[in-house]
């Protein structure tokens, strides 16, 4: 089960802190999941049993060392995830199976499998799944996803970072159409069975996350947090609260004009590529 996918994740050496977390979710709450798991690092290597180190020496960026990773990789499908998703969940393999059974009758090339953001409409083919628009944003986004390998290739671009090819990256992947999807639900946190529960993320901006501590406290996991530091209830708030987000997005606003531009610039034109749809353009 699975043999046509290999788990992809995206590291590099200065968050090796975040590899035994990691693979203490793997065992845990995926024991029967897909094996190797193929670690991207520079120079260092990390001793598991169900770890393949792929070591790129020098760091050429996100997007060069993710190539390289997948260029190696005979596999069709990956599962792409980040060193600081800790899986705190039991996941349903046989329900992994059946979502890439599409992939195999070649009905998606991308299944987000946490609704984050949601999807847009149905699909014909599985309950469980939402579509997303070829306007919609996020569409690349890199949260857990399955991939086929050749369309991940596909979008890459060498000199892109993770964030933007989350919004430019964006606008490449609607020449796929709707077989872009994620699963049904309409947060991380959601019970809906297919959903892969995770920490998300250990590391914001730097910093220890306040879910990552808990999690490392609950696990019984010695986790050396003192390499970087934490959060506080203050970043929590920000993030979590209505209020805290609109002030953030304020000080975005104020901070980094042209990072808030693109973001109008981008809702803008998909909603003009919407329109068009409509009008048969």
């Amino acid at each position: 089960m699975l043999e046509d996918v290999r788990v992809i994740v995206s590291s590099c050496d200065s968050f090796a802190a975040c590899w035994p977390p990691l693979m203490h979710g793997f065992d845990r709450y995926w024991p029967d999941g897909p094996t190797p798991i193929h670690l991207i690092t520079n120079r260092l290597t990390f001793e598991h049993p169900r770890v393949c180190v792929f070591a790129t020496r020098a760091d050429n960026g996100w997007a060069r060392n993710l190539r390289m990773a997948l260029s190696a990789t005979p596999q069709p499908f990956v599962l792409y995830l980040q060193e600081d998703y800790w899986i705190d969940r039991i996941v349903d393999t046989p329900l992994i199976d059946s979502y890439v059974d599409h992939f195999r009758h070649d009905r998606l090339d991308y299944l987000r499998l946490v609704p984050v953001p949601p999807g847009d409409k149905h699909c014909g083919f599985d309950g469980r799944i939402r579509l997303l628009k070829p306007e919609a944003r996020y569409r690349t986004s890199l949260q857990a996803a399955l991939w086929r390998k050749t369309v991940l290739l596909g979008l890459l671009r060498d000199d892109e970072s993770p964030w933007n090819f989350e919004l430019v990256g964006n606008d490449r992947s609607r020449t796929y159409g709707v077989r872009f999807g994620c699963v049904f639900g309409r947060n991380l946190q959601t019970t809906a069975p297919g959903n892969l529960s995770y920490v998300c993320t250990a590391i914001n901006k730097g910093r220890w996350s306040t879910d990552a501590v808990r999690y490392a406290t609950r696990e019984g996991l010695n986790v050396d947090f003192g390499t970087r530091g934490r959060e506080t209830w203050i970043d929590d708030f920000r993030r979590q609260s209505v209020f805290g987000r609109t002030l953030h997005l304020m000080e975005r606003v104020v901070r980094k004009p042209h990072r808030v531009w693109h973001h109008c610039r981008n809702f803008l034109g998909c909603a003009a590529h919407s329109k068009n749809n409509r009008r048969g353009i």
